[in-house]
């Protein structure tokens, strides 16, 4: 996105997925910025709600 290239930050949520050893693993990039706090809450509750 060309407003994260211009403030350095992520603005948005990222997944990277990949398998390793029968297990798959989940990367979540959230942004850290007060600004986008909103995307990070939305993005923890949907993980929480799967984590068991």
């Amino acid at each position: 996105m060309e407003i994260e290239r211009q403030r350095g930050i992520s603005v948005a949520t990222s997944v990277l997925a990949f398998h390793y050893k029968d297990k798959k693993i989940n990367i979540l990039d959230t942004p850290g910025h007060k600004d986008f706090a909103e995307d990070t809450f939305r993005t923890l509750t949907a993980v929480d709600s799967v984590l068991w």
